[in-house]
């Protein structure tokens, strides 16, 4: 398990059959419960990170800090 901080949000990515990241946020609201997001074995874990990356990205351009890091 590999572990990596980004802009104040943990995530944690492992892999099973799919390459998985947990990612609890900054926010109190979404620290409680970790959100998952998921890449295939070809896809890996740089494209899985990438992603979350940007999610967070967006999430902050938008300013919706509090809402789940899956919501859009």
């Amino acid at each position: 398990m590999q572990e990596v901080t980004y802009k104040g949000y943990l995530i944690k990515l492992h892999f099973t059959d799919w390459w998985i990241a947990t990612v609890w946020g900054p926010d109190p609201d979404v620290a409680a419960s970790g959100q998952v997001m998921t890449a295939t074995k070809d896809e890996g874990a740089d494209v899985l990170l990438s992603r979350v990356r940007a999610r967070s990205d967006r999430r902050q351009a938008n300013g919706n800090t509090s809402a789940s890091l899956l919501q859009r």
